[in-house]
C-alpha cells in the first residue's frame, strides 16, 4: 500500500511538471490575431523618450512655462493646429507599398496614400482577417460581428498590436497605450476604424498622430458638462484625409477614454440610412431596394 501511494505521488508530480510549462506558455502567449506587418514597410519615428541623449553637455536652456495638465494643447511647445507654417520634418517617414504615408506636411498634390497601420480604405477583409466567419479571440468570441438591422456591415476587433508588458497583454499604438482597436467593413471592404485609449494619454496620442500624418487641419475645444454641472474640456483634432475626416477626441469612447476614428463618408451615409429605416419604418411602404455594392472610389 505504501509503495502504491509513493508511485501515485511521483506520477502526479511528473504530470504536473510536464503540464506547467505548457500552461505558462499559454499565459505568456495567448491566442492573438496575427496580421501581415510587411505591408507597413516604413521605419517608425523614434519616440522622444527613447532617443539617445546629446553627445556633449549643452548649456541649460532658459526655463519655460510648464504646460497645463488640464489643457495639454495650450503647451507653447506643442504648436500644431494653430494655422502657423512650420518647416517640414526631417528623418525617416513611414511608407505604405513603398510610398511615403499621407502627410499634411507635404503639398496637397504630392501626398502619398492614406493608411492606418498599413490598412487602406477599400482593402478586402481577408487581408487582415483571413477567416472572418470563424476567427475568435482568446475568450472564444468572434472577432468580426454583424450589427443587427444593419446588413452588410461588420465590426472586427484587432488585437495584433498587443505587447507583453510585465506579464500582461497591453495594446499599444506606436508606443502609446490603447484600449481597443476596431475596424469597420461594408460589403467586406474596409471603410473605417476606431482606436480607443485612456484619456490621460491624449497628449501623447496627439503627438504620435501628428508625427505620422502631420499637423491637423482643424482644432476645436469645447466644454462638456452634465446636469449637475460637473464636466471637463474636450479637445478635437481633425485631419481631412482623402477618405473623410479622421478625428482625435480627448474624450469620446467614454468619460475616461479618448478616441481616434475615421469612417468613409459614403459608408457613413449608408449606415445612417439603414439605421433610419430600422428606427422609423414607413407605413405601407414597399420593401426597400437593395443598395448597390460598396465602392469607396466611386465618386
Amino acid at each position: 500500500m505504501v509503495v502504491r501511494r509513493v508511485l501515485a505521488v511521483a506520477s502526479a508530480a511528473t504530470l504536473a511538471a510536464l503540464l506547467l510549462p505548457a500552461v505558462s506558455g499559454l499565459a505568456e502567449h495567448p491566442v492573438s490575431h496575427a496580421r501581415d506587418a510587411t505591408r507597413y514597410s516604413g521605419i517608425a519615428p523614434v519616440p522622444d523618450e527613447i532617443k539617445p541623449g546629446p553627445a556633449a553637455a549643452k548649456p541649460a536652456a532658459p526655463a519655460k512655462p510648464p504646460a497645463s495638465a488640464a489643457s495639454p494643447l495650450d503647451d507653447p511647445e506643442y504648436r500644431f493646429g494653430q494655422g502657423k507654417p512650420r518647416p517640414r520634418r526631417g528623418g525617416p517617414r513611414e511608407t505604405v507599398d513603398g510610398k511615403p504615408l499621407w502627410n499634411t506636411d507635404d503639398p496637397p498634390n504630392k501626398r502619398g496614400p492614406f493608411a492606418f497601420l498599413g490598412n487602406k480604405v477599400g482593402d478586402p477583409i481577408e487581408r487582415l482577417f483571413p477567416h472572418p466567419d470563424s476567427e475568435k479571440d482568446k475568450y472564444g468570441m468572434l472577432l468580426c460581428r454583424e450589427t443587427p438591422g444593419v446588413p452588410g456591415f461588420l465590426d472586427c476587433a484587432d488585437d495584433s498590436i498587443s505587447e507583453l508588458v510585465d506579464g500582461r497583454r497591453v495594446l499599444r499604438f506606436r508606443g502609446v497605450e490603447a484600449s481597443f482597436l476596431n475596424y469597420r467593413y461594408l460589403d467586406r471592404k474596409l471603410v473605417g476604424f476606431d482606436l480607443g485609449f485612456p484619456a490621460s494619454a491624449f497628449k501623447r496620442m496627439a503627438e504620435t498622430v501628428d508625427r505620422l500624418y502631420g499637423p491637423p487641419d482643424k482644432e476645436d475645444k469645447y466644454d462638456w458638462r452634465n446636469l449637475r454641472g460637473a464636466g471637463f474640456d474636450v479637445r478635437m483634432l481633425t485631419w481631412h484625409t482623402p477618405h473623410g475626416a479622421m478625428v482625435l477626441r480627448s474624450h469620446g469612447a467614454a468619460l475616461d477614454s479618448g478616441l481616434l476614428s475615421l469612417i468613409e463618408p459614403k459608408a457613413e451615409q449608408r449606415y445612417a440610412d439603414l439605421r433610419f429605416r430600422q428606427l422609423t419604418p414607413a407605413e405601407n411602404a414597399p420593401p426597400a431596394k437593395p443598395d448597390a455594392p460598396y465602392d469607396p472610389y466611386d465618386r
